[in-house]
């Protein structure tokens, strides 16, 4: 028999196989699941080089010394491999974390154990060598303790197993073959022993888990790495100032850019970049509804996100292989300055560059559709008394001042309530929906004391000079009739108060 005259030579090639495997997958370690993977391979090789150990010693002490040390990635391998497919299948990190916590509990107890065996013998009843092919191994004899500790090991295996079943009905078709090749890996093993046994073929872990590392390589590389994810990290799309970003059908990302990484941190995703990789999109986007309702579509669309100051036009990428959609690609692209521009070009348009209130055109605008709106509306007209000489006599910079003061004396003082906008020259205007009229005349006359208060200083001269306004005052219901009438009526209210001594309101 091959395997009897070489055993360990077979083992030491499964060492190389192992490392090769790991060494494959070392360049994707920030893949879903691919370092869980590189730890259990990689475990895989040191069990293999420990078994070597074993069969070479000469003395039960040594052989036994390997023995023990073999315990450590044998039993290790089972959280691990639990870990990989609870990550490859989109659980949360700090729940992963935490139940591979629990379960290794169970397994630091089994190795205290083992390695302290021989001042309980609460492990082992007997110990011996055995013959192995051309070499010689130790032989045990477990106690009822270090059964319960063997199952416990096969029992996370078989959770990981349930666990992939149960996660069937929640993916494509396309991922049910990778959740298939998977499940393969664990139970190919025990196919391998169970054909030695029949063949009279002597093999021990290292030798049948090869085939299963093999598939299990196949499984989470080429489904879930090689074909969603990009092969090779193209420089460009590094160096984009778009952020693009891969999910798989379950919404895991599986690669992102550094501009996508910035992108998340503007849109409030606090998470941490090098942590970003294996997170589910919805766990970290909780605060945009629309990101996650817009990812559940299965067509190419485009869509924005607001997070002020920051916007982002969002491109929705379906990715396909035969039909089949085996994941999804997001392109951020910020237009936070496109916005920004755009909005002041609507600002210029609608607001007045002295003052910053409103313009004519807008508060003409906005009225009527606010008489449209609401079934009251008052209107203020104000006009600064003796402008022109305010002007001639402190000049046009003053003017200016007196202008702006009394601007924001009535923004201030309006608030909320209304819309307040300038008519042209000396003039404002303030638009009050669902106010009635004496509401409307102890507004106009908050402000009409608060600008007979004020005081405007002469820049170049220091002086101090107060001005008063005279104001008018209309109040109609709405009703369909035109701004032109609501107008009129507060220019005639304004007009009475010039004609009475001005620093008056009147209503009409």
């Amino acid at each position: 028999m091959l395997l009897h005259t070489e055993f360990p030579f077979s083992t030491l090639f499964s060492f190389f196989v192992f490392m090769a495997l790991a060494l494959y997958a070392l360049p994707y370690r920030k893949a879903p699941g691919a370092l869980y993977f590189i730890c259990y391979i990689s475990l895989s090789a040191i069990l293999a080089l420990e078994s070597v150990g074993e069969l070479v010693s000469a003395s039960l002490p040594a052989k036994l010394i390997w023995r023990n040390l073999e315990q450590i990635p044998l039993f290790a391998s089972a959280p691990l491999f639990c870990g990989m497919v609870m990550e490859l299948t989109g659980l949360d990190q700090k729940k992963l974390r935490a139940r591979l916590f629990w379960f290794s509990l169970p397994i630091a107890v089994y190795l205290l154990l083992i390695f302290t065996d021989s001042y309980h013998h609460l492990m082992r009843s007997h110990i011996s060598i055995e013959s192995f092919g051309n070499a010689s191994r130790v032989q045990v004899q477990s106690t009822t303790l270090s059964l319960l500790f063997l199952a416990y090991d096969r029992v996370l295996f078989m959770f990981s197993v349930v666990f992939l079943l149960y996660r069937l009905q929640f993916v494509s078709r396309y991922n049910r073959s990778q959740y298939w090749l998977i499940i393969l890996s664990c139970v190919i093993p025990y196919i391998c022993f169970l054909l030695a046994n029949i063949m009279d073929i002597d093999i021990n872990v290292s030798v049948a888990s090869v085939p299963g590392g093999l598939i299990l390589c196949v499984a989470i590389f080429q489904y879930k790495l090689l074909r969603v994810r990009p092969i090779v990290k193209d420089k460009i799309i590094e160096h984009m100032k778009e952020g693009v970003v891969v999910l798989d059908p379950n919404h895991v990302i599986l690669d992102l850019n550094p501009s996508a990484v910035q992108s998340f941190a503007k849109l409030g995703c606090t998470t941490h970049a090098r942590k970003l990789l294996g997170q589910h999109l919805p766990s970290i986007f909780e605060a945009q509804p629309e990101l996650l309702l817009h990812v559940e579509n299965t067509t190419e669309n485009e869509f924005r996100l607001d997070a002020p100051p920051h916007y982002f036009s969002v491109s929705l990428l379906p990715i396909k292989s035969r039909s089949l959609r085996t994941g999804t690609l997001l392109i951020f692209t910020d237009i936070s300055d496109q916005v920004a521009y755009e909005t002041e070009l609507v600002r210029q348009a609608t607001v007045d560059g002295l003052t910053q209130v409103y313009n004519r055109q807008y508060m003409v605008e906005t009225t009527g559709t606010l008489m449209l709106k609401h079934t009251l509306l008052s209107f203020i007209l104000i006009d600064i008394d003796y402008f022109k000489s305010i002007n001639d006599l402190h000049g046009h910079q003053t003017g200016d001042r007196a202008l702006t003061q009394v601007a924001a004396i009535i923004r201030d003082t309006v608030g909320d309530s209304g819309t307040v906008g300038r008519m042209g020259g000396e003039e404002f205007a303030v638009s009050l929906p669902d106010i009635e009229l004496i509401e409307a005349l102890h507004l106009a006359e908050a402000i009409r004391l608060r600008v007979a208060q004020s005081v405007i200083v002469n820049e170049y001269s220091g002086a101090e000079l107060y001005c008063t306004v005279s104001i008018g005052v209309s109040t109609m219901p709405s009703g369909g009739l035109p701004f032109t009438e609501l107008y009129q009526a507060a220019d005639d209210g304004l007009y009475q108060s010039k004609h009475k001594g001005r620093n008056l309101i009147t209503a009409i």
